[in-house]
């Protein structure tokens, strides 16, 4: 999947990028369904909807980022360097952790329900259908990223053109409804079109696991566990940074608000299929890497490689911010394209954001997440104090500025620890 060039001189960074080709078209044609879904959601719901949409769709994304970084991200990072049936045993133990992790999700869930008052419609209405959307949102990025470390691409293609297929047919639907009714069929839709994936891979090819002991369960979980306590730390405290400003918006501001930044940021969300493509391959390749010819080797290629990817990134966000409001008119219309400030501070905001994230790579690959979570800790912390004040006082702005000291200090504290640790591996 990602042929690093090696040579006298030692990796190759534009021919590994492009060997990784293969993932980026699938990440681009992800990206291109998801930036069309949600310019249609914005025009089927209105911004006020699109936005309280959101609230919910963060909070079920935000489940499935936590048990992805809990379980099967380390699970993933810890087989690369495992084969046969020990591999099959770490990903079969790491399927029963996520089916557990769901089991629990949808028994709050269930309780959430029950303390509802019985006059709580809006709410009581909604549950349910995010109820379905977690379970099938859990379950379809947990097959994914199986097959993607597999490297059965041609499944992945199937799976996914299943998924939006689905959706694309089913979208038409939500004309029909309006206000919370709207909210809840579109949630609904998304499900429905992540089950009809889910039953499709279950014909075409199911991701090979093996049968596992409770022997075999227990050695791997405490495993997993080691790297992923860390990494579960810092996916809660990096969605907190995340989505503190924006809940804490929509709750001071308003849900219209929640969907404008929501908007640019999937306008700016172009970039993402090389990033989520590396999030698939790096962690990977810089173990093996080092397997082959040490730490040093290996980091010092892959800070090669980070420089051009980010290189390449910098430069499409430039573009993106100076046409950022005739592409606001041209996609969703002349409200959002009044506001294209908002995208171009989301520009902004993603430079620091790109320096932590490509920082994160290397550090999970070596086991050191731990320096991931000190530094997301710091940042919460800051965002805690800072984001009622700056939201309440400057509306929009306040959350955008909040967004933006967040990112920069997450991603100064990460470097300097990134810093101590290479220096420990280089030596």
């Amino acid at each position: 999947m990602l042929q690093l060039a090696l040579g006298k001189s030692g990796l190759q960074p534009f021919a590994a990028i492009a060997a990784t080709l293969p993932v980026i078209l699938n990440q681009v044609f992800n990206s291109a369904c998801n930036f069309v879904l949600t310019i249609a959601l914005v025009r089927l719901l209105g911004l006020a909807e699109f936005g309280h949409f959101t609230i919910y769709f963060i909070v079920a994304q935000s489940a499935v980022a936590f048990l992805a970084a809990a379980l099967v991200m380390p699970a993933v990072s810890i087989a690369a360097s495992e084969n046969g049936e020990s591999r099959r045993g770490l990903l079969s133990t790491a399927g029963a952790l996520v089916g557990l992790g769901l089991l629990v999700g949808i028994g709050v869930i269930g309780l959430v329900q029950l303390g509802l008052t019985a006059t709580d419609n809006t709410h009581r209405l909604l549950l349910l259908p995010f109820a379905a959307l977690f379970a099938t949102m859990v379950l379809n990025d947990f097959a994914r990223r199986l097959l993607l470390f597999n490297r059965e691409l041609t499944v992945v293609w199937v799976f996914d053109v299943l998924r939006f297929g689905a959706l694309g047919s089913m979208l038409f639907w939500l004309g029909n409804f309006a206000g919370p009714q709207a909210v809840s069929s579109a949630m609904l839709v998304l499900a429905i079109a992540y089950a009809i994936a889910l039953a499709g891979l279950a014909v075409v090819s199911l991701p090979t696991l093996s049968a596992i002991t409770l022997a075999g369960f227990s050695h791997w979980a405490r495993r997993i566990a080691r790297t992923g306590k860390w990494l579960s730390a810092s996916a809660a405290l990096q969605l907190v940074d995340d989505n503190i400003f924006i809940l804490v918006g929509s709750a001071v501001v308003g849900t219209e608000a929640v969907g404008l930044v929501r908007t640019g940021q999937t306008l700016i969300g172009v970039v993402h299929p090389l990033f989520l493509a590396l999030e698939h391959i790096l962690p990977r390749r810089i173990g093996e890497m080092a397997s082959r010819y040490g730490w040093h080797r290996a980091l010092q290629e892959y800070a090669r490689l980070a420089t051009a990817v980010a290189g390449g990134m910098l430069l499409i966000m430039a573009g993106l911010a100076i046409l950022a409001q005739p592409l606001l008119a041209l996609t969703v219309g002349a409200e959002a394209a009044s506001h294209a400030w908002v995208m171009q501070a989301l520009c902004g905001i993603w430079v620091p954001y790109l320096l932590f994230s490509m920082l994160t790579f290397p550090l999970r690959a070596v086991e050191r997440t731990r320096a991931i979570a000190l530094s997301l800790t710091a940042t919460v912390l800051v965002a805690l104090v800072i984001v009622l004040p700056l939201v309440q006082h400057f509306g929009i702005a306040g959350i955008l500025a909040g967004m933006a000291i967040a990112q920069i200090v997450s991603a100064g504290l990460l470097a300097l620890q990134y810093a101590k640790v290479r220096r420990e591996f280089v030596q």
